[in-house]
């Protein structure tokens, strides 16, 4: 994987950061895509100065990219309404969330409602604290009984959340 990263990379003359999205298939990677900007999970890497984001700007701009030396863990997590459709109304969202909906949006049973971010000394502290605020918001939109909407869908997914963390 990191050999086809690097002969992509110098065919098209990528800078900065960029996405590659790869599948396993029996254990061959395939590359599916080249997103030629940071991932949607820079916010996740990055620290609160935005050192990372820093660094992306500085190459694009000539400069050879340097990355900065992140410590600690980081964790992100999507909810979902696995407990049902939820139309939160307005609310104090805790600035451990981003992707929030607006106030009055239906969103409907098993689709995302927002992410949860985390930060911990290590990886898996960072993980454990987003799955603890994971739990969390979502009391906070279902313990709403306003906010609840009753939906009989049948559809099943293995997992409630998408976990990624980095250290």
């Amino acid at each position: 994987m990191i050999a086809a990263v690097e002969a992509v990379s110098a065919a098209l003359d990528l800078v900065g950061l960029v996405s590659f999205d790869f599948l396993l298939d029996d254990g061959v990677p395939l590359l599916l895509e080249v997103n030629p900007r940071p991932s949607a999970t820079l916010d996740v890497f990055d620290d609160p100065a935005g050192a990372l984001f820093r660094a992306h700007v500085a190459a694009c701009k000539g400069g050879v990219l340097e990355l900065p030396r992140l410590k600690g863990g980081r964790a992100a997590a999507v909810l979902y309404a696995d407990r049902g459709a939820v139309m939160p109304s307005p609310l104090t969202w805790p600035p451990w969330t981003a992707d929030r909906p607006c106030p009055g949006t239906r969103i409907a049973r098993h689709r995302p409602i927002a992410t949860v971010l985390a930060s911990g000394a290590t990886a898996a502290e960072a993980e454990q604290i987003c799955r603890l605020r994971l739990d969390e918001l979502a009391e906070m939109l279902y313990g709403r009984t306003g906010d609840r909407e009753i939906n009989n869908a049948k559809i099943y997914r293995p997992r409630t959340e998408r976990i990624g963390t980095s250290s």
